[in-house]
């Protein structure tokens, strides 16, 4: 096996296209990790709405709609949701909904459920 000798200026610039190689791969590996990432939550959101679906949850929404808030949701309520909606058997009887936006009617969250308990009637 034979060496070949390269001098300090080869050497130099063999060394600043390496580094720059590395700095590149880098930067694509973290954009395709991003990207993992994304794609993993959307498939995740996308089986939580066809599971939300089949047991006759919150089926007022478009299942492109329902991804789409779920997708806006951080790991953590999205484990809940996922967690609650396991806890629902297929026909279950629905009792109440619960949104985190208000009512059609301009009624806060969870203010129908307040009146209905205060009161005994949803009016």
């Amino acid at each position: 096996m034979s060496f070949q000798k390269i001098s300090s200026a080869s050497a130099s610039a063999v060394l600043t296209k390496a580094a720059s190689s590395l700095r590149s791969l880098a930067s694509r590996n973290a954009q395709l990790e991003q990207r993992n990432s994304f794609l993993e939550k959307q498939a995740r959101c996308r089986d939580i709405t066809e599971r939300l679906h089949q047991r006759g949850i919150d089926t007022e929404l478009e299942p492109g709609e329902k991804i789409a808030e779920l997708m806006e949701l951080p790991e953590s309520e999205l484990s809940a949701v996922e967690k609650a909606v396991d806890m629902v058997t297929p026909g279950g009887v629905k009792l109440a909904s619960v949104s985190h936006t208000p009512g059609a009617d301009g009624a806060r969250p969870g203010q129908r459920l307040e009146t209905f308990l205060m009161t005994g009637s949803a009016g």
